[in-house]
């Protein structure tokens, strides 16, 4: 870790901007595929709910709470 600090701080202004910005870029794109990855839950949920399934299956093939599946069931 001593070794990554000092890399760091070895760089320019400039590439230690661009770093950042790189890692800030990153963090954006995973939070947009964790956004992404709850809506499509979200969405099939929402159609085993209106198709009859179990709301506790619904729950484990989602990785859904069942309250949320009983809030999104509300929502029908």
């Amino acid at each position: 870790m001593a070794v990554d600090v000092l890399k760091y701080m070895s760089r320019s202004d400039i590439e230690r901007m661009w770093y950042e910005d790189e890692i800030l870029a990153e963090i954006d794109r995973e939070a947009e595929i964790d956004y992404k990855l709850k809506e499509e839950r979200i969405e099939t949920a929402m159609e085993l709910l209106r198709n009859g399934i179990d709301i506790t299956i619904i729950a484990k093939s989602t990785k859904q709470s069942i309250n949320e599946i009983e809030k999104l069931k509300e929502m029908i």
